[in-house]
Parts: C-alpha cells; sequence; structure tokens
C-alpha cells in the first residue's frame, strides 16, 4: 500500500533516478550533482530538471548545474568536511577533513 507522501504525490511511485525522470516531479535536489555529466541520459535529466522548480547543493557550480537550478547552496567537498558515509554494501566509513573550508 502506498504511504500518504505517495498517494498525495509527493513522493514518485519509481525513487530510482530513471523512474523520477520519466514521471518528471514538479522539483528536484540534487546533493553533489552535475547534472551535465552524473547523469546516464542526460538529454532527459536536462529536460526534466529544466522543467521544475531545482535546489542544487554544489561544491562546484559548473555551467550545467547554473542552467538549471533556481537556487545554488555551497556545499565543502569531501577533503574540506569530516563525514560518516555509508556505501553500497551498508559499511560505514569515516572521513577526516583535510583543509578548512573557506571562512572556517
Amino acid at each position: 500500500m502506498p504511504s500518504v507522501l505517495a498517494r498525495a504525490g509527493v513522493l514518485p511511485a519509481s525513487r530510482d533516478v530513471a523512474g523520477m525522470f520519466a514521471e518528471p516531479r514538479s522539483a528536484y535536489v540534487l546533493y553533489g550533482i552535475e547534472p551535465g555529466l552524473d547523469f546516464a541520459d542526460t538529454a532527459n535529466a536536462l529536460k526534466a530538471l529544466n522543467a521544475a522548480q531545482v535546489v542544487a547543493f554544489s561544491h562546484f557550480a559548473c555551467e550545467s548545474t547554473r542552467a538549471v537550478a533556481d537556487v545554488i547552496l555551497p556545499i565543502g567537498a569531501l577533503p574540506e568536511v569530516d563525514a560518516t558515509l555509508t556505501n553500497l554494501d551498508g559499511v560505514e566509513q569515516s572521513a577526516s577533513a583535510g583543509g578548512k573550508l573557506p571562512g572556517q
């Protein structure tokens, strides 16, 4: 049974990238993605993103990010932040900042 959010149209029926672009959403949040380089089907991705409201968290605002994003918020690259990441096998990996972000 679909969740309340899925029935309300907030969540896509499919949660993979191809599915979200096949059934375009009205808004997307991108985190550390360069839309012109990071999707297998770039044309379909850019088409969906250009038709939506987009908030992008980016450590580098490349040309394709600037073209699709309504708002770009700065983030630190992995070497600049302390983080715990979970890999595809479900194993946590820790990263320590190798430097400081501008303004810290």
